[in-house]
């Protein structure tokens, strides 16, 4: 709680503050209640015998919490009049409080489960791919929206309701003692029979929360990848499989939470039995022969006392019945709130493991120099995914490049390519070596600044729904339409653009589904070529062209960004073949870094791969 409260600003402290004192107001005058109505029992009981009443001079007074005079007054009219505008008006102040309480109290929780939820989204983003690979993204999802909807509700309840509980529990406790002592005796076997019920919940109840939590992950990691794979499983034929799939971890879900309430309402019915079981016994003893005053062989004046005396007593026991009710509400609504906050917890610490998770790629932030030219030297560079893994993805990795040179990197599946390339933007970090850009160390540079030179375009893109324009102005804000339209031109696309009735302002469906392969991969190269990057990556980013407009995305490319560093990823040889030179990577080791004629001649893995490809021996 500490931290969630770390994250408020002084705006929502100070409202909390004032949350929490009129939290205790709303306690104060609703504790006063069960006094006030056995003043009004007594005195529409009996004319002549009242709590308080001065049997000489015929006023009356009345006992407010057991010390608090009032009065005198002169007759039982008068001080009904009295006290039901007093009632009145601590019932409307109380209610008063507790509205207050409440809009303080929602207003605040929404406010820092905003703040929460910008916190984590912010981190997300700065964490390393290792990182996210490791949470999942199924996992991140929850944390963004049911993990901070948990803690907002707890936050909520631990300012309002749960403050109430404890201050009802405390507040009633005293009040019973203020009003009869002898039956606050009852208190000593009562409470911790309460204790132990509430241990009992919490012990039970904490574990289950957290599994529900996670099965609640595994529910949405298996939704994703029904509808994402949906077309496999009707191709197949394997919707009862998924169906029976999705229920077992659904049944796992309800099964968890039954229990989990089923230990909640226990413990409450429990409490609830118990106190019932008190108030019987109070009211047996209260009605017993022994209580009641002998008025055999007394004066007429004694009689009249120990009337108003034993008045007094049926007054109190009334009152105290009030009290112990309030402290078992107190103490059913905090086993109650505790249930939530429990889950909150549970919430508040998944959120914090991801917190938690600071970025590794030891960037220095506070260095502002900017990539100028785009050199870039591997220095015997080895990288694995895991720590634990026995054999690095890439081994004793060593090549220099200058500014403007197109490189190829070619290689079968699983060759570390993509790796390499993740390298260079420092989406990881290498565990042996050093990577230098522009001779000095990548991890030296700040990250935001290697993003802004650095542009790695995938085989598989992703584009927002919207317009084309907005997600060109992604890449840079600051672009005119006129250099908008001259990177879809570089990348052979400004033809579809200029085509559509809206142009720039075509909106681009949810998931890119109005638009081809394809032309999906030549809007993002656009987008990236508008980020004026002074290095570019593209991973086989043009899978889905064929070869002429491949080769002329290329060549438009090299001829307009002659100082672009370019590297193009790809397992086709008529992808590489005119670059300057071509890395050929097997089993994450370079074996060959040369022209496309001279790894013809020379390598042999190179030149097998250009025959199967159709490319001859030349």
């Amino acid at each position: 709680m500490n931290k969630i409260f770390s994250v408020m600003n002084w705006k929502l402290k100070l409202l909390t503050f004032f949350c929490i004192l009129f939290t205790v107001l709303t306690v104060f005058a609703t504790l006063l209640f069960p006094n006030l109505i056995a003043q009004l029992i007594g005195l529409t009981a009996s004319k002549n015998i009242e709590q308080g009443l001065d049997i000489q001079n015929r006023e009356i007074h009345l006992t407010f919490i057991g010390f608090i005079k009032l009065g005198p007054y002169k007759d039982i009219y008068e001080a009904t009049r009295k006290m039901i505008p007093l009632f009145l008006g601590i019932l409307f102040l109380g209610f008063l409080f507790n509205v207050i309480s409440s809009i303080l109290a929602n207003y605040v929780s929404v406010k820092t489960s905003l703040l929460l939820r910008q916190q984590l989204f912010e981190h997300i983003q700065g964490l390393n791919q290792s990182q996210l690979n490791k949470l999942s993204s199924s996992r991140l999802l929850i944390n963004l929206t049911n993990d901070i909807e948990k803690i907002e509700q707890g936050l909520f309840l631990s300012l309002k309701a749960l403050l109430l509980g404890p201050l009802y529990f405390i507040g009633g406790l005293v009040f019973a003692l203020l009003t009869n002592l002898k039956l606050s005796i009852s208190f000593a076997v009562l409470i911790p029979l309460l204790v132990i019920t509430l241990a009992i919940v919490a012990w039970k109840g904490l574990p289950l929360f957290k599994k529900q939590q996670d099965v609640t992950d595994s529910i949405n990691m298996n939704t994703k990848e029904s509808i994402a794979g949906i077309k496999l499983i009707k191709s197949y034929n394997c919707q009862n499989f998924i169906a029976k799939r999705y229920e077992r971890v659904s049944r796992k879900w309800a099964q968890i939470g039954i229990k989990g309430l089923l230990i909640q309402y226990l413990g409450q019915i429990s409490v609830v039995l118990m106190i019932n079981l008190a108030t019987v016994t109070i009211l047996a003893v209260s009605a017993s022969p022994l209580m009641r005053p002998d008025l055999s062989n007394l004066s007429q004046e004694a009689i009249k006392i120990a009337q108003s005396e034993y008045q007094n007593f049926i007054v109190s026991i009334n009152s105290f019945i009030g009290y112990l009710w309030t402290v078992t509400t107190g103490f059913i609504m905090t086993i109650f709130i505790l249930v939530f906050c429990f889950r909150s917890h549970v919430s508040a610490k998944r959120y914090y493991e991801v917190i938690a998770h600071k970025n590794t790629l030891l960037t220095n932030p506070n260095n502002e120099k900017n990539i100028e030219k785009g050199d870039i030297e591997f220095n015997n560079v080895s990288f694995r995914y895991y720590e634990s893994s026995i054999e690095p993805v890439l081994k004793n990795v060593s090549f220099k490049i200058k500014s403007g040179e197109t490189i190829g990197i070619i290689g079968p599946t699983g060759s570390g390519k993509t790796s390499l390339a993740k390298l260079i933007t420092h989406e990881y970090d290498a565990q042996e070596g050093k990577i230098f850009i522009d001779g000095q160390l990548i991890q030296e540079y700040n990250q935001t600044n290697l993003n802004k030179a650095i542009t790695h375009i995938y085989q598989k893109p992703f584009l927002f729904s919207g317009s084309i324009e907005k997600n060109m102005r992604l890449a840079n804000s600051d672009a005119t339409e006129q250099e908008i339209y001259e990177a879809l031109k570089i990348s052979c696309i400004d033809d579809f653009v200029k085509e559509q009735d809206t142009q720039l302002n075509y909106e681009i469906s949810q998931g890119s589904t109005n638009v081809s392969g394809g032309q999906r991969q030549r809007l993002f190269i656009a987008q990236g070529l508008l980020k004026k990057p002074k290095i570019l990556i593209l991973d086989d980013s043009t899978s889905a062209l064929d070869n002429k407009t491949e080769k002329k995305v290329k060549q438009s490319i090299i001829q307009k960004y002659k100082n672009l560093t370019t590297f193009i990823i790809s397992q086709k040889i008529t992808s590489v073949k005119d670059c300057d030179k071509i890395i050929v990577l097997e089993n994450g080791v370079i074996t060959g870094f040369d022209t496309h004629n001279n790894l013809l001649k020379n390598h042999a893995l190179y030149k097998e791969i250009n025959v199967l490809q159709g490319g001859g021996n030349e």
